[in-house]
């Protein structure tokens, strides 16, 4: 049976979940009846869905099939949203894409949920994972389970190994295959590869960019940094620290400055802007719903002359005239993008001419 909640959030709900409610008002529950709130009733429905009556059973699970995937999404992102609830659905072998998706990103997703769900991700749900970045880092099994998921890329796995390589010392293999042996540079005494680390960070022609002296004090410090303690700062960076470590050149770094809980809007703005991050980081905010609802980002990616080509291509069509105008016209714009917008005026002059 599932774990109950600690704080109820309605006293009716209560009632159900720690079995004082009688049968009738379980069985209309289970059917979908009663007056609960949305994240109340899927929390009733998957406790019930393991009730002892067959009929209660049945019900609960017909009324959880009917839920449309939106509704889920909009529960599941929700860090508050039941442990078991996202461990129920997270564990659903029919799960839609962007439900498992939503359930790999919330932070209170329990451990145990990710687990099982690993070895089933998609090549695009492992993205999810590893966006995750702070999860990984603190539960070293998962980075583990991730590393044996088939379904991975060659990027993800320079991306797990990178994680692994700067917090955490590589555990005995989990199959039985040998291991090659370690290359020359593998071996290198401890003194070389924090060398190697501290290297890493903004270009000398990227430090030129930041105008402030106290930026670039602080530029050069944060060079000095390894890259662990880069991606300890990144969580609880200043706005100028993320705008400096976004620039880095370590993916985990860069998916830190992402994944700060002080990110804001203006951030996002900024780096879409930059012609200094790397496209990867372009191609994420992309990604990101809820960032591209901001139409700044969205200009500002479709302008970026760094962003991928085939993102810029695709962001095209939801400029307004004003906007599409400007790109036809911009020539640090790409030929390719600047060609698709002229594409869209005139399909929508077409379109505008039948009427």
């Amino acid at each position: 049976m599932s774990t109950l909640p600690e704080t109820p959030t309605s006293p009716l709900a209560s009632a159900i979940l720690e079995g004082r409610a009688p049968g009738p008002i379980k069985l209309s529950a289970a059917r979908g009846v009663l007056p609960l709130s949305r994240a109340d009733l899927v929390r009733v429905l998957v406790h019930l869905a393991d009730e002892d009556d067959a009929a209660i059973r049945d019900e609960a699970a017909g009324t959880l099939a009917a839920i449309t995937d939106d509704d889920l999404v909009t529960l599941v992102v929700d860090p508050g949203t039941s442990t078991d609830v996202l461990d129920h659905f997270g564990g659903m072998p029919g799960a839609s894409p962007a439900v498992r998706s939503a359930i790999l990103a919330n932070p209170s997703t329990p451990d145990d949920t990710l687990r099982r769900m690993i070895p089933s991700l998609s090549p695009a749900q492992i993205d999810d994972l590893l966006l995750n970045q702070r999860r990984l880092i603190d539960t070293p099994e998962l980075l583990a389970l991730l590393e044996l998921n088939p379904a991975s890329t060659a990027l993800q796995r320079s991306r797990m190994e990178e994680i692994r390589r700067h917090f955490h010392a590589r555990p005995e293999p989990m199959h039985h295959e040998p291991r090659p042996a370690p290359k020359a540079v593998e071996t290198a005494p401890e003194p070389a590869r924090e060398e190697a680390a501290v290297a890493q960070g903004p270009a000398t022609e990227e430090i030129e960019e930041i105008v402030d002296e106290e930026d670039r004090v602080a530029a050069q410090r944060i060079m000095r940094l390894t890259t662990a303690e880069k991606v300890k700062l990144a969580f609880r960076a200043t706005r100028e620290e993320r705008t400096i470590l976004i620039r880095d050149t370590s993916r985990s770094v860069q998916s830190a400055v992402l994944d700060c809980p002080m990110l804001t809007d203006q951030d996002i703005e900024a780096f879409a802007k930059m012609r200094s991050v790397s496209d990867e980081v372009l191609r994420t905010i992309a990604g990101n719903r809820n960032w591209m609802k901001n139409y700044r980002v969205l200009f500002s990616l479709t302008t970026n002359p760094k962003t991928p080509i085939r993102v810029s291509m695709n962001l095209v069509a939801q400029l307004n005239p004003r906007d599409l105008r400007y790109v036809v016209v911009d020539k640090n714009v790409p030929e390719a993008v600047r060609r698709q917008a002229r594409k869209v005026i005139d399909a929508r002059n077409a379109r505008q001419g039948r009427h």
